[in-house]
């Protein structure tokens, strides 16, 4: 089992500033402020389909989305761009990382980045340094499809709202199946 701050495992980054004309025009591609809502269309995209992304304003700070189509993310929400080895293969399986950063990191990126009192470079440099622990790349490739298998309904959800008693058990579940690998 190792464990790393995500700096070590992936790239966060901020998405692109947009003009408000080019929010109004009717284009391709959904444009995501906050990774959660679209707010409308651009000609152009910055991130591939399933990129993870994390809301960084509003009281839906924190949470942890994933896109199932190409899109153009705004500066107001960070892009996880997953660090592969030298050889191409991945540091971390990119299912894993989602659901470890959906259910374990969540609650505790959400208070990072509701806490008034930091500089916004604070909050980007204490989600940075925040834990992630895993198994090795099958281990996790085994955690990601069991995760999804029980709880494919509240992964595909974007109401905040109604998934966190879901993501609460999601996060023991998960917990559960790294300290099972860990063994």
């Amino acid at each position: 089992m190792k464990v790393e701050p995500l700096k070590h495992i992936c790239n966060i980054v901020q998405g692109q500033k947009l003009s408000m004309v080019d929010k109004t025009k009717r284009k391709k591609y959904p444009i995501y402020g906050g990774a959660i809502y679209e707010i409308g269309y651009h000609s152009d995209f910055n991130i591939d389909e399933n990129t993870v992304l994390i809301n960084k304003l509003g009281k839906h700070a924190g949470y942890v989305t994933k896109n199932s189509i190409p899109v153009f993310v705004t500066t107001d929400a960070f892009i996880v761009l997953p660090f592969s080895e030298l050889d191409g293969t991945p540091i971390v399986d990119e299912d894993y990382l989602f659901y470890y950063l959906r259910y374990v990191l969540q609650s505790d990126m959400s208070s990072i980045l509701h806490d008034a009192t930091k500089s916004d470079s604070d909050k980007f440099n204490e989600i940075e340094m925040l834990e992630i622990k895993f198994p090795s790349i099958e281990h996790q490739k085994i955690i990601a499809k069991n995760i999804e298998m029980f709880y494919r309904e509240e992964i595909t959800s974007f109401y905040y709202s109604h998934c966190k008693c879901i993501c609460g058990l999601a996060k023991n579940t998960m917990l559960s199946f790294i300290q099972l690998y860990n063994s």
